[in-house]
């Protein structure tokens, strides 16, 4: 009987094509379709916001209004789920940057100052949906929070993009436990260097479709 060496085993092995970590634009060129404003949870150095807003202006991906927000004062208090990942006011950041930036897009942009446990919930005054919400918490708290938040604001087949995901043990049990207790309503596009989760549209029961509406703010 014919046996296959280890060597060819190990060849083989070898010769798997590894699928792609997605990257920032595949993320947010896949909703130009959507219609709806776009989130920036976190803009420490602004370096992520930079980069999208290029996408914008060469047409490279849909230009939405944008929602900024950022304590400014550094990281807030860790919980339990964070470990030891970072210190309370950790990468403080100063305003100036954030108001900048305001003149580098020819769209409306936002900024809201303060913990998003104090701004977020009764700050989003838009009448649209959430297409994209980009989030860069570093913490559990701030993270789950802020997911929670925009679950019912989230536009169909709108988009979460959550950095941090490996790097930041509060944000991947955040996103976890988020995604355990919504499990119905959210597709998980991808969980490698960067977590992309999309909303979607569920069946109930058979027959029927439950689609979320968004509540208009």
């Amino acid at each position: 009987m014919y046996k296959r060496s280890k060597s060819t085993k190990s060849k083989s092995k070898s010769n798997e094509t590894k699928k792609p970590l997605m990257n920032y634009f595949e993320a947010l060129s896949s909703v130009n379709d959507i219609k709806g404003t776009f989130i920036e949870l976190g803009f420490g150095k602004g370096v992520n916001l930079k980069e999208f807003i290029s996408y914008m202006n060469n047409e490279s991906i849909t230009k939405r209004d944008i929602w900024l927000y950022d304590s400014f004062e550094g990281y807030n208090d860790p919980v339990e789920e964070d470990g030891s990942t970072f210190v309370k006011g950790g990468f403080k950041r100063p305003f100036g940057p954030a108001m900048d930036i305001r003149h580098t897009i020819k769209t409306n942009i936002t900024v809201v100052k303060g913990f998003v446990e104090d701004t977020f919930g009764g700050s989003y005054l838009s009448d649209q949906p959430i297409a994209i919400a980009h989030m860069d918490l570093v913490s559990y708290s701030s993270t789950l929070f802020s997911l929670n938040r925009i679950h019912s604001k989230l536009a169909i087949k709108g988009i979460a993009v959550i950095s941090g995901y490996k790097d930041y043990q509060g944000v991947k049990l955040a996103l976890d436990k988020f995604l355990e207790d919504n499990k119905a309503d959210y597709k998980v596009i991808s969980k490698d260097n960067i977590a992309v989760i999309k909303r979607t549209v569920h069946k109930t029961v058979k027959g029927s479709i439950k689609r979320s509406i968004t509540p208009r703010y």
